[in-house]
């Protein structure tokens, strides 16, 4: 009986059958402090900071192929330094179609672009 209390608790939470939770593109959309995010995070522009940008000192290709998985690419994403959990902007640009994550956000168009954390 137990098992059935946990199912119906589950169901409280479901769309209606054939509706999806979210509905509609979610361009544009900047998540607040207190909202949870609606969709991948990345940022909205490159930072005048970025490690990707054109004129940095770094060698990032040398650098990115001792993370890179030689068969699937990335197998996570670079946080950027303004922000608590978005993508990096420069990261997203160069590598989106080279980790999961940014595949599925793509397909799913469920990428957020966000403001740097204040």
């Amino acid at each position: 009986m137990a098992n059935t209390a946990q199912r119906d608790d589950y169901r409280k939470d479901s769309p209606e059958p054939g509706r999806r939770f979210a509905a509609g593109r979610r361009s544009g959309t900047v998540t607040g402090a207190n909202q949870p995010p609606q969709g991948f995070e990345v940022m909205r522009r490159p930072c005048e900071t970025c490690i990707y940008r054109p004129d940095s000192p770094l060698d990032l290709e040398r650098l990115e192929n001792q993370v890179r998985d030689p068969f699937v690419g990335f197998k996570g994403y670079r946080v950027c330094h303004h922000h608590d959990t978005a993508c990096c902007r420069g990261f997203w640009e160069r590598y989106k179609d080279e980790f999961q994550l940014g595949q599925l956000a793509q397909r799913l168009d469920a990428v957020v672009f966000v403001e740097p954390a204040k």
